[in-house]
């Protein structure tokens, strides 16, 4: 659930800036239509539970019908407003403006690179050798039907660049099959790995040999659990699952159903390498020789390794064990296979250490400071800093196997990113990055802090422009709050439509989420997470002392495990969001378990199968919370009806049980029929959902443009 998430007419002073608390406003909307209840009533550690959509969770079928039908009703509504057409328009002009490149690598001479072109409506992977450029794959070659939308979402060469690997899937799905290419002649071989989860890479051992993360479907309910670690002989075609369900060896080790096996290992290295990833910041780590049958446990969950590396016969890791704010730690296997004897390179500070990667000769090491990245380049036990072209975001560390060149893209909230080479000391620039799209004039990044009711100073960013200068404005206020991830300040051109309406946008950092580093996840993850309620309400708070914006102007936006923060937020107050957007959220996490990609979220939310976990997850359950509440805001519900990380059942109940429940005005649904979770959507699909949004958000706000009288 990593997930996987974001005209030109100066604004007048809207009717909304008067004194009157709810701004005036036409709505074309209806919400949608009640559907029927089968009342199933049970007691869990003594609190009495009703659950009358419960039936969506096996009944696909009517649920789908059910919220295809009031997504075209939503779609009807929402392309009636004045303004969006407009809006729409210049979301996607802007996606024709250059080229955009993303996923890139070096290989000697050449250049491989994901990259949509103006004309092209997804991203083709490309190969440059000097001058000359040519397509690698076009993912459209792969389409099952004509209608089908179909995205590349990973590629791997081999350790001499002679054969890609590559995944592609249809429909936003992300459950896809694993391709092979020669890469001289662009021939398609004749290998294909069973189903592949889209974040998952092949890891080569040489030209013949890989490790591969697939699915095995042992629970058919889930098909996210259950994955195994397989290896894969290319010559003769021969899979090996050698951990998880069905492993083919005696002595494989333990792998849960929710764990998912990333092998891997190094051509100069004597030791083969495992860590079992999930939802959840760090993962257990298994070694083993390669001439060896057993695998040694190394390290647990309470070790708290969120990133590592092998180097030779090296051990490389970041632990915020003992360290919140992480440390970079190195064990050398050939004297000890103990944690205990590893030695620190890098030691606990302010600045927040969370990736490192391995070079020929050298390690590089991900810092943030402030929100911002800085990358070190390490040495044997010496650390200096890399001088970098400006403060922003890193992406995309990749080094070339031949030359030891790093690249990495770089940007910052006002910079598209860029793509850099660093060697020898030296940066310089590359051709490839994410063109300029037009800022609206006056645009402001403002970061502040918003006071939590605990006192915790909350960090929030403020982005705007000189169309909302001195005014009371509509304002999307936009949090997460999950897994430690960071909201981090990109170039977000999607965002400028909205601000040269005259509106603003703010983002919340909450507990739970990565920017403080572990404490301030932790602050925010499992029976924790009214902290983070508390956090998105003070930000929205901050928004009304600091006269930006006021209730009835203010819309809440977050998605999949945002539903957990937002849902209970704008519930708890709705006077102050009296509109908000729940896209592909989590809203019932008490049925977690009983719901695909389930399992993997209980080290974020916490097990419902006991008391603490029962009791912390009804706080953060907005369909069990419509029950308890007296009041709602008006909601739009999103969904992509191929998401294979978030159920449509948790929206569509909670969609049920708003209309059935009487205490709110509106309530929507829209739906990407062609989508899943937002992962490989083309461009025509990103643009139509940030139009949604938007209309939806300045039509509750009152905003004149989007008014149908």
């Amino acid at each position: 659930m990593k997930h996987l998430m974001l005209s030109a007419a100066a604004i007048i002073v809207l009717g909304a800036c008067s004194n009157s608390t709810h701004s005036p406003k036409d709505t074309p909307f209806t919400s949608v239509q009640q559907l029927k209840k089968v009342e199933v009533n049970e007691t869990v550690f003594g609190r009495q539970i009703s659950d009358p959509y419960r039936w969506m969770e096996t009944d696909d079928k009517t649920l789908r019908e059910w919220m295809s039908h009031a997504a075209d009703q939503t779609d009807a509504a929402l392309t009636s407003l004045p303004g969006y057409s407009e809006l729409y328009q210049e979301l996607l002009t802007q996606s024709a403006v250059g080229d955009v490149a993303n996923s890139l690598s070096l290989h000697g001479s050449k250049v491989i690179h994901l990259s949509k072109k103006e004309q092209d409506e997804i991203a083709k992977l490309y190969i440059k050798d000097g001058k000359h450029e040519r397509v690698l794959v076009d993912p459209a070659d792969f389409k099952s039907n004509p209608d089908d939308n179909t995205a590349i979402h990973n590629y791997r060469l081999s350790p001499k660049g002679k054969t890609l690997a590559f995944h592609i899937s249809p429909n936003g799905s992300e459950i896809g099959q694993m391709y092979f290419m020669d890469v001289q002649s662009g021939a398609l071989l004749d290998h294909k790995l069973p189903d592949i989860w889209g974040e998952f890479e092949v890891n080569w051992i040489d030209e013949d040999n890989l490790f591969a993360t697939v699915m095995s479907y042992v629970e058919p309910s889930d098909p996210l659990q259950g994955m195994q670690g397989v290896s894969y002989h290319l010559p003769s075609k021969k899979l090996t699952i050698e951990m998880g369900p069905n492993a083919q060896s005696p002595s494989a080790p333990q792998i849960a159903l929710n764990e998912f096996p990333i092998m891997s290992a190094q051509p100069n290295s004597e030791w083969l390498m495992t860590r079992t990833v999930g939802a959840r910041p760090d993962g257990r780590l298994l070694i083993k020789k390669k001439t060896s049958k057993n695998w040694i446990n190394l390290a647990g969950y309470d070790d708290r390794i969120i990133s590592n590396t092998l180097k030779d016969d090296v051990l490389y890791f970041v632990t915020q064990k003992d360290a919140p704010n992480g440390k970079l730690m190195k064990l050398d296997l050939a004297v000890s296979q103990s944690l205990d004897d590893a030695q620190q390179i890098i030691a606990h500070s302010d600045l927040l250490i969370h990736d490192v990667l391995a070079a020929k000769d050298k390690l590089y090491v991900q810092y943030k400071e402030n929100g911002v990245h800085g990358l070190y380049e390490v040495n044997g036990n010496q650390h200096s800093i890399v001088p970098l072209p400006q403060k922003g975001v890193l992406s995309d560390l990749s080094v070339d196997p031949e030359t030891g060149t790093l690249s990495f893209g770089l940007q910052t909230p006002k910079q598209p990113k860029a793509y850099f080479y660093y060697n020898k000391g030296q940066v310089s620039q590359s051709e490839f990055g994410k063109p300029a799209v037009e800022a609206p004039e006056g645009f402001e990044v403002i970061r502040e802090y918003a006071l939590s009711a605990d006192g915790t100073q909350v960090p929030i960013t403020i982005f705007k422009s000189a169309h909302s200068a001195d005014k009371v404005a509509p304002a999307i206020i936009y949090g997460y709050g999950g897994y430690g991830r960071s909201l981090e300040p990109y170039y977000r051109n999607k965002m400028f439509p909205f601000l040269k309406k005259g509106a603003i946008w703010a983002n919340c950092h909450v507990r739970g989420g990565g920017e403080k580093g572990r404490k301030w996840h932790e602050g925010g993850r499992g029976k924790n997470k009214p902290n983070g309620h508390a956090d998105f309400i003070a930000c929205a708070e901050h928004l009304v002392k600091t006269g930006r914006s006021k209730p009835g102007m203010m819309g809440a936006y977050g998605g999949s495990m945002a539903g957990t923060l937002i849902g209970p937020a704008v519930l708890k107050r709705p006077d102050l969001f009296q509109h908000a957007v729940l896209r592909v959220a989590i809203l019932n996490p008490l049925r977690v378990l009983h719901a695909q990609n389930g399992a993997n979220q209980l080290g974020e939310l916490g097990d419902p199968r006991t008391q603490e976990g029962f009791e912390s997850i009804w706080h953060m359950d907005a369909y069990e919370q419509l029950e308890h509440v007296t009041r709602y805001p008006d909601i739009m519900i999103s969904v992509g009806l191929n998401d294979q990380r978030v159920e449509l059942w948790q929206s569509g109940k909670f969609a049920a049980r708003y209309v059935e429940q009487g205490k709110g005005d509106l309530l929507i649904i829209r739906a990407n029929k062609k989508g899943g979770h937002g992962v490989g959507s083309s461009e025509q699909q990103s643009a139509k959902v940030y139009a949604d949004v938007y209309a939806f958000m300045l039509n509750r706000a009152g905003h004149p443009d989007f008014q149908i009288n």
